[in-house]
């Protein structure tokens, strides 16, 4: 017996498989093939607990907590400025502050 493959059940269940493919799925099912009833009751259960994720709401407080652990360069100005230097420098390839000439000090030859 052929079986599907685990992403044709994911998008049998999407509903994005065209009609005739859709009807050939089902008739396989109906035929009674455990290998594949485990993979779309597994994928089904999958796809269940991603369509109720969306409806969760964290509580205002952890929103906060998460935001103020994550806003650490707006705390630390020096880390912002560290990491504009950082990507200025990525950008020019590292070549612009490598290839500058040394400018002189006092009291020193160029």
């Amino acid at each position: 017996m052929n079986h599907f493959e685990e992403e044709a059940w994911v998008d049998y269940l999407r509903q994005l498989v065209s009609a005739p493919r859709a009807a050939v799925m089902q008739q396989h099912l109906q035929s009674g093939c455990a290998h594949c009833e485990n993979l779309n009751r597994a994928w089904q259960e999958i796809l269940d607990v991603f369509s109720r994720d969306g409806d969760y709401n964290p509580p205002e407080s952890s929103v906060r907590i998460v935001k103020a652990a994550f806003d650490i360069p707006q705390k630390i100005p020096f880390l912002q400025y560290a990491t504009n230097l950082a990507r200025a420098f990525a950008q020019c390839g590292g070549s612009a502050l490598v290839s500058a000439p040394a400018a002189a000090g006092p009291g020193q030859e160029k």
